[in-house]
């Protein structure tokens, strides 16, 4: 028997056994066509491109219909529930993984990954997409926030080692994400990007 065990802006998360649903909610502000548009079309795009992630650790799809989907149940616990000395560098690779493949999460933070045995895994790709430098950049200053919030042992040198092992345009990388502290409220003198 399905239950219901998440909500968020665009859908609904069940779960029976092994099995996780994701249900794409309608939207009333939206005209019903084009409501219905994008809910296909984003609910098939993330099924998708899980499907196309190589070399990482993310959840199996099993079935994609017109509004959900449905994937593996991952056990394990969520990072934001973790200490992370040991993990920054793991993550790093996790990372530098994906992005190296062209995609972003979107929604990079340590609710939307797991650890599972001793791999990380991420979750959540409902944001994620192919990409650019700014979108990897972009990821990883919404990690880095959610990290200096909530975990004081997050190691950013531990994270980029790992990163780099794996994104070869890590460089291109830091490089932007100073870029992007710069503007607006991240404008500030000192670096923050290797801190």
């Amino acid at each position: 028997m399905m239950k219901k065990i998440g909500h968020g802006a665009e859908a609904e998360i069940f779960k029976d056994k092994d099995i996780v649903v994701k249900k794409r909610i309608k939207k009333g502000y939206r005209h019903p066509n084009i409501d219905t548009k994008i809910r296909r079309e984003r609910t098939k795009k993330e099924a998708r491109l899980l499907q196309k992630i190589r070399g990482l650790r993310v959840p199996r799809v099993n079935t994609i219909s017109e509004f959900e989907f449905s994937i593996e149940f991952i056990k394990g616990d969520k990072l934001k529930d973790l200490p992370l000395k040991d993990l920054s560098k793991k993550i790093g690779e996790v990372i530098g993984k994906l992005h190296d493949q062209g995609i972003y999460h979107g929604d990079l933070t340590t609710s939307n990954m797991i650890l599972e045995n001793d791999d990380v895994v991420l979750i959540d790709f409902g944001l994620a997409n192919r990409g650019n430098i700014e979108d990897f950049a972009t990821d990883l200053k919404v990690l880095f926030e959610v990290a200096s919030a909530t975990h004081n042992d997050f190691s950013r040198p531990e994270f980029f080692s790992g990163y780099s092992e794996f994104m070869k345009k890590e460089k291109e990388v830091k490089k932007r994400l100073e870029k992007v502290y710069t503007r607006g409220r991240y404008l500030k003198t000192e670096s923050r990007v290797s801190r």
